[in-house]
């Protein structure tokens, strides 16, 4: 499973929630932003639909354009380094703890959410604006920590995870690279919290 976030104001977040069909312009927005191009939305909207929300469609397609930030597979061990989970994923029932006994902070900021469509092949979730500053406080404080030293700490991920084969191949200059990707997704995140946007999340078998 591959997973995308989008970052929205709630007005955008609201309309997508009123038509979830709305859901499918976001992976193609940069494709059809252009208002020449918006002939193309009938391949994704019907009719009746576009003519409900023309007047939302250039901030549903900013949405999917400048909102954009591309995790995947590798969320997996995102997922991993935030919570030391490599099993539950989606069933997990908190956003943000401390562990009883290594006293390490949990933030749940991949694998939670509110359902508003599930399908055969993709599913979408979201965190309302509140949740977003609520996981984007712990997220920062997970970043001021010393990456390696939480790495060590957390519990290895089970050897029939998902997990797993990221965690066993990933050293030197990837390593690096995992890092930066987590420091974007803190970046992220904060920038949603301090533009009160919420964050939608994608994801998709295909």
């Amino acid at each position: 499973m591959e997973m995308s976030l989008y970052q929205m104001p709630p007005s955008v977040l609201q309309k997508i929630q009123e038509y979830p069909v709305l859901k499918t312009i976001l992976p193609v927005a940069e494709d059809i932003s252009d208002p020449n191009h918006w002939r193309t939305l009938e391949f994704y909207l019907t009719p009746d639909v576009i003519a409900q929300v023309k007047e939302d469609i250039p901030s549903i397609l900013a949405a999917g354009e400048s909102g954009y930030f591309e995790l995947g597979n590798i969320w997996y061990l995102l997922h991993w380094y935030l919570t030391g989970d490599s099993d539950k994923f989606m069933r997990l029932q908190y956003l943000v703890q401390h562990t009883n006994d290594s006293h390490l902070l949990l933030v749940n900021a991949l694998s939670g959410g509110i359902l508003i469509d599930e399908g055969l092949l993709t599913d979408c979730q979201y965190f309302n604006a509140e949740i977003v500053v609520e996981l984007a406080q712990g997220l920062t404080k997970i970043s001021e920590e010393d990456f390696y030293q939480r790495w060590n700490q957390l519990p290895p991920p089970l050897e029939n995870s998902l997990v797993y084969d990221w965690y066993t191949q990933i050293e030197g200059e990837d390593m690096q690279d995992f890092q930066a990707l987590f420091l974007e997704l803190v970046d992220y995140y904060e920038e949603a919290a301090e533009d009160g946007n919420a964050i939608l999340r994608w994801d998709s078998w295909l």
